[in-house]
């Protein structure tokens, strides 16, 4: 009987110590579980941490690049208006009271340019910021949300400053290029008709309210020109790309007619109007009826620089 109990205890003894290892190994598979999980919480908090500031990095040498941008075109300016008070002082040398009056003249034009240069750094500064802070916290909530419709929406916010940001620059070199002198006109022959066609076509994609009708007028089958076909589509374009900013409902209306010995490019819009006492703004710098459009205020600049230089009437 005792060799008997001896021999249940042991078998005790060997159940108890296999379940202790048993619950050994469940242990530390649990435990190794837990730890692969915070692994990759971690690992996933890591990349997160490294794509935001590769984002921000970018973002900072898009900002350099865009002062860097602005600090050439200033540079050329103050250069051009040097040379030209130098041309002045030239001629007014043998004329003692004309050369003071015209020193005086050179005086206050250098100082409207640094007038104007600083109120174009401070319009640049504010019209760069305004999309680069969206770009900033868009791209930060798009690393903490997980929800698809979220992100879809950040995304689409991210790309329209993008974008906007692009046209700025954009149209900061084309102002400078224009100003100047260095752009040259590319006259050609063409059907303004096909072409017309055409540029409307991708107009009209981009009206996307619903509540706008975009009339096409194509009054000719075939009209041939002879111009800078890139030049009249920046013209159409920007008067367009305004109508569709600034029009909520109704139509909006563009085409071309032969009148008068010439061509000429019009748009139509039911949109906000201009009020009188404001007319004479709209082709000023960084000038923006409604702050609340998108924009940077220098389309129709540009088009007023573009008529200045060639003989056409805006």
């Amino acid at each position: 009987i005792k060799t008997e109990q001896e021999r249940t205890r042991l078998e005790l003894d060997n159940r108890e110590l296999a379940l202790k290892q048993q619950q050994n190994e469940l242990d530390k598979s649990h435990k190794e579980t837990i730890y692969q999980q915070e692994r990759a919480k971690t690992m996933e908090m890591y990349s997160r941490q490294h794509f935001t500031m590769s984002v921000i990095l970018g973002l900072l040498l898009l900002v350099l690049l865009v002062f860097a941008v602005i600090y050439y075109v200033m540079r050329r300016h103050s250069m051009e208006h040097l040379r030209r008070e130098k041309e002045i002082a030239v001629k007014a040398r043998g004329q003692a009271e004309s050369a003071r009056e015209q020193a005086e003249a050179a005086r206050k034009q250098a100082e409207n340019a640094n007038h104007l240069k600083s109120l174009f750094l401070q319009n640049m500064s504010h019209e760069i910021r305004t999309p680069l802070n969206a770009i900033i916290g868009f791209s930060g909530l798009l690393q903490e949300t997980d929800d698809p419709q979220e992100r879809k929406e950040y995304s689409q916010i991210i790309n329209t400053n993008n974008e906007l940001l692009l046209n700025l620059i954009n149209d900061i070199l084309d102002l400078s290029r224009i100003e100047s002198g260095e752009v040259t006109l590319y006259n050609e022959h063409f059907n303004l008709a096909c072409y017309f066609e055409k540029l409307s076509a991708s107009l009209q994609q981009r009206c996307v309210n619903p509540d706008v009708e975009f009339i096409v007028d194509k009054p000719y089958a075939e009209c041939n020109v002879y111009l800078d076909r890139s030049r009249l589509a920046q013209i159409c374009t920007n008067f367009t790309t305004n109508s569709i900013k600034h029009t909520q409902k109704g139509s909006i209306r563009i085409g071309y007619l032969y009148k008068d010995g010439g061509i000429w490019i019009y748009t139509q819009d039911t949109g906000n109007g201009i009020p009188a006492d404001k007319q004479h703004l709209v082709f000023q710098r960084f000038e923006k009826l409604n702050p609340f459009v998108q924009g940077t205020g220098l389309g129709l600049s540009i088009l007023s620089l573009i008529h200045i230089s060639e003989p056409t009437r805006l």
